[in-house]
This record gives C-alpha cells, sequence and structure tokens, in this order.
C-alpha cells in the first residue's frame, strides 16, 4: 500500500508488477503534486526510478491489481518526468500515422494545459498497444480528476483517427452521441465532416433546401460523411475549424421530419442516411446536438439531384435543379455541361 494524501484508506496499491493500481473513485481528487510525492518515496523504496500508475472504474469487490482491466489512461512516471499516457482502440484494424495522431489530439490537450509529446507501440502480453503520451505544463493545481478527462478524451480523440489522418464519421458520430461533442473543438472541417453552428429550419424553403443540399453533396461525393449541429466554426489558416460547441434547440425536432423533408428534395432519396440527436441539460428548454450521417452511396444512384436552387437574391426557386458535389471541405456544384454529359452516357449504356 502507498499512502497518498487525499486518498482513500488502501487506495493505491502495489502490484506483482511493481506498479501502482488504484480506483479511480478513491484517488479522483488527489492533488497530482501529493502524489507524484508518493510515487517519488516508493519509487526509492524499492529501488526504481520507473513507474507506472494504473486506473480503474470497478466495483472494490471486484478490483484485482494486474488482472483487472484498467482504464485507457495511466501515468508514467520515471525520475522527475510524469506523463500521461492514453490507451487508443481501434474498430479499422489500423492506426493513423504517429503524426497525424499528434496533430489531432493537440488542439484538445492545449484546452487542458497540456502537450503531446509522442505516440509509442508496445507489447502487452502479446497484444500489439499503442499509446499517446502528453504531460501538462504545470501539475500544481491539477487532480487526478484532470488526468482522466484529459486521458479518457485524448484517447476516444486519437482512436477517431482514421488511417488516412482525418476523423472517421462514423466516430465523430460515436463522439457526438456519446456526449463528447467538445473533444472536436479544433478540429478541421474535411471531405468527410460538416460543421453547422444551427438547426436546419425545415418551416422555411430555404432552410429544407440547404438540408436537402448538405445531403446531397455527401451522397455524391467518394466516401460517407457526418454533418453535425451544434459545432460553430471559425477560418484559420484556410480551413474552417470547429471553435465552439454549443447546442441548438431540439424543441419540435424530430428526426422523421428530416428524412422526409431529405427524401422530398433529393432525387433518388439517399440510401441509408441517419438523423439522431444527442440531448445535452439546458435548463427548461430541451438542447442537444443532431448529427446527420450520410453513408458512401451506389455509383449507380449518381447523380443526387436536387430539387430547387438558389438566385442571387437568396430566395430558392422550386423549378430549379442543383446538383452538390462534396470536394474537401467545401461543396461544389455540377454546370450544365457537366450535367449534359452524364446524361449522355446514360443515354448511351441505354441503347447498348
Amino acid at each position: 500500500m502507498v499512502v497518498v494524501p487525499g486518498a482513500r484508506e488502501h487506495a493505491v496499491l502495489a502490484g506483482s508488477d511493481e506498479n501502482l493500481h488504484c480506483l479511480i473513485d478513491d484517488v479522483r481528487e488527489v492533488s497530482l503534486v501529493s502524489l507524484r510525492r508518493a510515487v517519488r518515496e516508493f519509487c526509492s523504496a524499492i529501488g526504481d526510478d520507473v513507474i507506472r500508475v494504473y486506473f480503474y472504474a470497478l466495483d472494490p469487490a471486484r478490483f484485482e491489481p494486474d488482472i483487472s482491466p484498467s482504464l485507457p489512461f495511466s501515468l508514467y512516471c520515471a525520475g522527475d518526468r510524469f506523463h500521461v499516457r492514453a490507451r487508443l482502440t481501434t474498430s479499422s484494424g489500423g492506426f493513423a500515422p504517429a503524426s497525424d495522431l499528434l496533430r489531432v489530439t493537440a488542439p484538445l490537450l492545449r484546452r487542458h494545459g497540456a502537450m503531446p509529446h509522442r505516440v509509442e507501440t508496445r507489447d502487452e502480453f502479446g497484444l500489439e498497444e499503442v499509446l499517446l503520451s502528453f504531460s501538462f505544463s504545470s501539475i500544481r493545481g491539477k487532480r487526478v480528476a484532470d488526468v482522466q478527462e484529459a486521458g479518457m478524451e485524448a484517447a476516444e480523440l486519437a482512436s477517431a483517427v482514421s488511417e488516412d489522418g482525418a476523423l472517421d464519421p462514423k466516430a465523430i458520430e460515436a463522439l457526438v452521441l456519446a456526449g463528447s461533442a467538445s473533444v472536436l473543438i479544433g478540429q478541421n472541417e474535411h471531405e468527410g465532416f460538416d460543421a453547422k453552428g444551427a438547426a436546419y429550419d425545415l418551416a422555411s424553403d430555404r432552410g429544407r433546401f440547404e438540408l436537402a443540399k448538405d445531403v446531397a453533396a455527401f451522397a455524391n461525393g467518394g466516401r460517407e460523411g457526418a454533418i453535425v449541429c451544434g459545432l460553430r466554426t471559425a477560418r484559420r489558416s484556410g480551413r474552417d475549424m470547429v471553435k465552439e460547441a454549443r447546442p441548438v434547440t431540439l424543441s419540435g425536432f424530430h428526426d422523421i421530419n428530416w428524412i422526409r423533408a431529405i427524401r422530398s428534395q433529393v432525387v433518388p432519396a439517399p440510401e441509408g442516411v441517419r438523423v439522431q440527436s444527442r440531448r445535452t441539460r439546458g435548463g427548461s428548454e430541451q438542447v442537444g446536438y443532431i448529427v446527420l450521417s450520410v453513408p458512401a452511396q451506389p455509383e449507380h444512384l449518381k447523380p443526387f439531384l436536387v430539387k430547387g436552387g438558389v438566385r442571387e437574391d437568396g430566395k430558392v426557386v422550386a423549378t430549379d435543379i442543383t446538383v452538390p458535389v462534396r470536394i474537401g471541405e467545401h461543396t461544389e456544384y455540377s454546370d450544365a455541361a457537366g450535367l449534359h454529359g452524364l446524361l449522355t452516357a446514360g443515354r448511351a449504356v441505354l441503347r447498348r
């Protein structure tokens, strides 16, 4: 047992691996200064200057150091070095390059007063683990709770980076619906991610057109996409970057109405579009985030046409036809020549 001021009795235990193990509920309010001092004393006692501190979220009766599954963050203590290591997971079977993981997580860690150091790969009982290492610029005033928040969010965000270095649309959807929309602050829009500061106004012609246009743009693109309402952006270094997570009103929101608006204005109707919401606490008003997920569409359904178009005065003209396509972080439009070429090619196939 290691005595740590502020922790519950017997909260920090030395395992057979000579590392330290503790239940997160027992040490959440412990200061990092106190924890580091206790770790140093333990290192002196056992004659080892490298110690890892693992955290667990279990019922005390089920807690077994060295065996129980730990949370996806730990502390690495070597002399004066006091780093946090976030353990990454992936559903795709591969991780993004280290440079991309560091780039994507840097804005998040800066908000926590920390900075990323490196990405490491190690063998853990025959399984490959990828660890993102970072440290706080100062641990004064920091608690274990701050380590938990930064470590969990960094692990979530880094695990959401696909092998091409961009945030995966499915992972963006999962983060927002899990209540972690704020971890997207500092991230750039890209060909699979569009951030909207407000919800679409389905009561207006312009609102219904914008919804249909944005969905059709992803449908005409080459990959799946995620549109998140409740994320405000700012222009920085020529890119649109999420600057704030501010929930939108969900009063009167019904996903079926959004699906009906899309199906009524996009021809053909894109397959598998999902509209989901995540409610947050907003006093008496219902607020939260809305996520539209547009799967990659079969080539034989393209192009997806939007009924209507916007004139220079901002008026939506129902007799126009718009063919939007997502290219990078922008929406471009097919002109008459491009649309005519597609129609001609289709006729040629039918003639054969």
